[in-house]
C-alpha cells in the first residue's frame, strides 16, 4: 500500500478481518471468503482524497474490487498545518477520518507466479516476493 496510498491520505491502521460474506454467482446463501478480508482506517485532507484511494484499492490484483468499499467518512477535529499542494493559511484544517474494507483476493498456488510477478514489480515488495518464492521451491505451498 505504501506505494499506491495518495500523498494526501495517511494510513493509521490496517487490520486482517473474516472479510463480507459474498453471494455466489449461481445464487445461494453468503459465502465468507476464503482469503478474508481487510480493513484500513488512517486520515485524508478531503473526501475526495479517500474516494480515490478507494478506487486504487479496487484496481489492486490482491484485493476483489467489487468489496472495496468506503465503510465510514467523517470531518475529525480540527489541526493546525497544510497538506501537501494547499496553500499556506492561517486557519486549522479539518481533516477527514476514514475506514475502507475489502476481501483479499484468494489465489490458486498455480497462479501465483501472476502474484510474484506483481509484487516483483513494486521496489517495496522485494521481501515478501523472495518468501513466497522460497516457501514454493520447498513445497510448502502446493
Amino acid at each position: 500500500m505504501q506505494n499506491r496510498i495518495p500523498t494526501r491520505t495517511q494510513l493509521s491502521t490496517i487490520n486482517q478481518t473474516t472479510g463480507e460474506a459474498v453471494v455466489p454467482p449461481e445464487g445461494g446463501e453468503p459465502v465468507a471468503p476464503p482469503a478474508g478480508g481487510i480493513t484500513v482506517q488512517g486520515t485524508s485532507c478531503s473526501f475526495d482524497d479517500v474516494n480515490d484511494f478507494m478506487l486504487t484499492l479496487k484496481n489492486s490484483p490482491f484485493l476483489v474490487g467489487d468489496t472495496v468499499k468506503i465503510a465510514t467518512s467523517s470531518l475529525g477535529n480540527e489541526v493546525l498545518g497544510t497538506c501537501p499542494g494547499d496553500a499556506e493559511r492561517d486557519e486549522p484544517l479539518r481533516l477527514v477520518n476514514y475506514t475502507i474494507n475489502g476481501n483479499v483476493e484468494s489465489v490458486p498456488v498455480d497462479q501465483l507466479d501472476r502474484l510474484l510477478a506483481e509484487l516483483e514489480s513494486q521496489q517495496a515488495s522485494v521481501g515478501l516476493a523472495s518468501r513466497l518464492q522460497a516457501l514454493l521451491e520447498t513445497g510448502a505451498l502446493e
